[in-house]
């Protein structure tokens, strides 16, 4: 990272970034990505989530940094956290898993599944008729 980055203003990184100068960004993540860890983490209360909707602001920041017309960058920044919550809120969680979920899934096994099952029932029954009759 070079020294002059570290003194410009956000909105002057902003700038850059809309301009195409990703390694602007990066400055951009340094500074900021605790703050909106921490404003995920008090609405989700779920680490893996909050750090995916640090990474999702960021990725909207490079995509859509051409909506950035200068001013002050922390309320855009945060109007783009609070768009990413509101989808976060709208998709289930990664790590909840619905009983909806486990009712959708097809019971029957997968071919490959099935081939299986059926050589180990064919192993089972030749060795039950090796046994004799008292043990089978």
């Amino acid at each position: 990272m070079r020294q002059d980055q570290n003194l410009k203003t956000d909105s002057e990184l902003m700038l850059e970034v809309a301009g195409g100068a990703r390694e602007s960004a990066g400055v951009l993540f340094t500074r900021h990505h605790q703050k909106l860890y921490r404003y995920f983490f008090s609405i989700m209360r779920n680490r893996a989530d909050s750090m995916d909707a640090v990474q999702d602001v960021f990725d909207r920041l490079i995509r859509y940094g051409h909506s950035f017309r200068g001013g002050t960058f922390l309320p855009w920044l945060f109007r783009i956290a609070k768009n990413v919550a509101n989808d976060q809120y709208r998709k289930p969680s990664r790590s909840e898993t619905s009983l909806e979920t486990f009712q959708r899934v097809d019971p029957a096994p997968l071919p490959d599944r099935h081939l299986e099952m059926s050589q180990d029932k064919r192993v089972l029954a030749e060795a039950l008729n090796r046994l004799s009759p008292a043990y089978r």
